[in-house]
């Protein structure tokens, strides 16, 4: 009989929390990495309501707004067999989880959504998707930007399809008021992810031979606000 697994969730932020805590609610042996705030969420532990819609509403809250799944692979290499280990924790539990045979495909179409949703909440005064998309220009600039991320994909090397742009604006019509995660850094005063989802992207595609004009407009106009904030962005990460 295989050894019961033993996970740790480092990085206990909303999406940590929200599948740990499932985990732990299924029976399995989780332990939580936290930076702080540990005697209050001993004493009231987290309670919840990838691609998944989550706010961290309070130190020991997380609201989820929408369903998601969790797609895992191996950074760099193929699937082992401690992926599909993990998966299936996932899925006894009760969390969709499938594996692939390569992460990039996946976190650019993550991107689709996150590269408009997330700049243009912040750019256009501070708004949620619901008002973003009622909003025809800014519908308009949404969906442009996603063709973008599709275009630099598939000259990248990575087939993604374009329907992905309509899948995305679908499925976030379902939503409703849904703040992005980096408008909710943004009004905290925190450090926002500019590297990670809008400079390094850019730099990848450029050097593919891409051409983004709205992408490296919007990744100049979130570095100019984030200097004038103050504020310094968090360190790069890598695709």
């Amino acid at each position: 009989m295989a050894k019961p697994l033993r996970i740790a969730v480092v990085g206990s932020g909303a999406i940590g929390i929200y599948y740990g805590g499932k985990l732990a609610a299924a029976g399995r042996d989780v332990h939580f990495l936290m930076r702080g705030h540990l005697a209050r969420v001993r004493r009231d532990g987290f309670r919840g309501l990838c691609f998944i819609c989550l706010s961290r509403t309070s130190r020991t809250t997380v609201e989820r707004y929408d369903y998601g799944h969790i797609t895992i692979g191996e950074f760099g290499r193929p699937p082992q067999p401690r992926t599909h280990a993990i998966a299936s924790e996932f899925n006894r539990s009760g969390i969709k989880c499938e594996v692939v045979e390569n992460l990039v495909p996946e976190r650019l179409r993550k991107l689709v959504w996150n590269i408009p949703f997330n700049s243009l909440s912040i750019l256009a005064g501070g708004i949620d998707t619901a008002a973003i998309i009622g909003d025809e220009n800014l519908r308009r600039v949404t969906l442009a930007l996603m063709n973008e991320v599709i275009d630099a994909a598939n000259k990248c090397g990575y087939a993604l399809e374009r329907g992905a742009a309509n899948q995305q604006m679908e499925r976030t019509m379902t939503m409703g008021a849904y703040k992005p995660s980096t408008l909710l850094d943004f009004e905290a005063r925190k450090a926002l992810e500019i590297e990670a989802i809008w400079g390094e992207p850019l730099r990848l595609a450029t050097a593919a031979g891409a051409v983004l004009p709205r992408l490296e407009m919007i990744y100049s106009l979130l570095k100019t606000l984030d200097q004038t904030m103050g504020r310094a962005s968090k360190s790069e990460h890598h695709l």
